[in-house]
């Protein structure tokens, strides 16, 4: 598992999760952080931070993304169980941050397009 060490925007909520200053803070996991997402344009957006600055889920070893995975998914049913949204999304891109985590997109059928992309 091949860390780097670019300054970035997952790290340094990860950081500040450590420091106990995440404002977004919500659950700490053995590898990931939930925190509630800083724009809210679907409500209730949240995030599954890695702690490590890993790029690639190929790059972590079975047993972790096995682990993270199982993260996720505890995540969104958290989720699903506090606000009964119609449909969650999970999404794992990182283009803009090339650090591994998770959106998890709670949608509801009062969204105006909640049959939309987000």
């Amino acid at each position: 598992m091949t860390e780097q060490h670019e300054p970035c925007l997952i790290c340094e909520r990860v950081t500040l999760e450590r420091s106990g200053q995440n404002p977004y803070f919500i659950h700490e996991f053995e590898h990931s952080i939930l925190v509630i997402g800083n724009h809210q344009f679907y409500r209730r957006y949240s995030l599954i931070l890695l702690k490590k600055h890993i790029r690639e889920l190929h790059e972590l070893p079975p047993p972790i993304q096995s682990a993270l995975f199982q993260e996720v998914m505890l995540s969104g049913q958290v989720i699903v169980n506090a606000f009964s949204p119609w449909k969650i999304n999970h999404a794992c891109y990182g283009n803009s941050e090339p650090d591994i985590h998770w959106h998890l997109f709670p949608r509801y059928e009062s969204d105006p397009d909640h049959q939309g992309v987000p």
